[in-house]
């Protein structure tokens, strides 16, 4: 892909991120000016400390990200005929990425993560904050508390505007969530049980977490508002799928051999926490002797300190790296060989096949 497509697909991007950073701004000030009331008529003074917590979710949910799924989602829209203006896509489009925040929160906690696109995640901060203040209780519970909140909170808000979309619409919302929650249990017990010779799970774990939710359930959503999802929905399947398994392959490689200026997270944090990750199974398989004793142990309580380093060294080695380069450019050709054959506006088509190779290529 050529630096003009490139930058054509970062543009778009731009002007969905664009849409979804007012939209969520206007949302979650009319939710704080509603409490405002609320509170007012039940005798019960907002303080500083809820205003606190609500900038905070504020703050997040307007700090970025890639905005890949509305994006996806108002693509499919236009694509199949719709018109970018219609407030039922805007409403759909703000569902899949609340959704995604509602999910990133929930995900720090879970993942003991400290830093999120570079700045504390909310569990570590209201951490912090409990220690600052010589508050009663244990700090991280209470961290962990004020976040699973914030987080579902965000769900709320993504419920509440995919409610009055039509029903197909709203399904298609609830099935992410379904593959997201078994998605993430899987990663869950996966990295409990820790990564073994001849188990295989990441792949499932992918097309849960990461091709449907983030790819696949966004492009379908898109086409079935504009009444498309009959002629539509097996294309983008074949395209999304794809593109959806590249992403993550990315994103694993980028979590081991990323520049952590860039990505926001520190390298090699999955692998210290014995994530299973279709790199780590590949290294496991492509290795022996002490290699793969240092690949099965992280993780685990016999992990050596410097065994995550030892760890992306070996993965290098072993070749484990470079497949998964060519695995992902087999993953981005079947994703351009659907879309162009798919009916849809030919200029959203370009746009798809761009952004599978960005998407493909990213840095962070």
């Amino acid at each position: 892909m050529n630096d003009q497509a490139a930058g054509e697909v970062l543009v778009e991007l731009a002007r969905v991120a664009e849409i979804v950073h007012d939209e969520i701004a206007s949302l979650v000030d009319r939710h704080i000016e509603q409490w405002e009331q609320t509170g007012g008529n039940a005798n019960v003074t907002p303080g500083a400390d809820e205003h606190e917590v609500l900038d905070q979710y504020r703050k997040l949910a307007l700090s970025g990200g890639k905005r890949l799924r509305p994006a996806f989602t108002f693509w499919a829209f236009e694509g199949a005929g719709g018109q970018r203006d219609d407030r039922r896509v805007i409403d759909a489009a703000l569902s899949v990425e609340l959704l995604h925040t509602f999910a990133l929160i929930h995900d720090d906690v879970m993942d003991r993560a400290d830093t999120r696109r570079s700045v504390d995640t909310i569990h570590v901060t209201y951490a912090r904050r409990h220690e600052a203040l010589g508050l009663r209780g244990d700090p991280v519970h209470y961290g962990d508390s004020v976040a699973i909140l914030m987080g579902d909170l965000a769900f709320a808000h993504a419920a509440q505007l995919i409610s009055h979309l039509p029903t197909d619409v709203s399904n298609l919302f609830f099935t992410m969530c379904a593959d997201l929650m078994v998605g993430q249990y899987l990663d869950i017990d996966a990295a409990a049980q820790g990564a073994t010779e001849g188990r295989y799970v990441a792949d499932q774990i992918v097309e849960l977490k990461t091709a449907r939710y983030t790819v696949v359930n966004p492009l379908i959503m898109g086409a079935t508002l504009a009444g498309r999802a009959h002629d539509l929905a097996e294309p983008l399947t074949a395209y999304g799928r794809p593109v959806g398994h590249a992403f993550q392959l990315r994103d694993d490689l980028l979590g081991a051999f990323g520049d952590p200026t860039v990505t926001g997270k520190p390298v090699g944090d999955d692998l210290a926490q014995g994530k299973v990750t279709a790199l780590l199974e590949l290294g496991i398989e492509r290795t022996d002797g002490a290699d793969k004793a240092v690949l099965l142990r992280l993780g685990s309580p016999q992990m050596d300190a410097d065994d995550p380093v030892r760890a992306i060294e070996i993965l290098e080695r072993s070749g484990a790296r470079t497949h998964l380069e060519d695995r992902i450019e087999q993953l981005i050709q079947q994703a351009l060989g659907a879309i162009g054959h798919a009916p849809i506006d030919p200029a959203i088509a370009t746009l798809l096949a761009d952004a599978a190779v960005l998407i493909a290529h990213r840095d962070h």
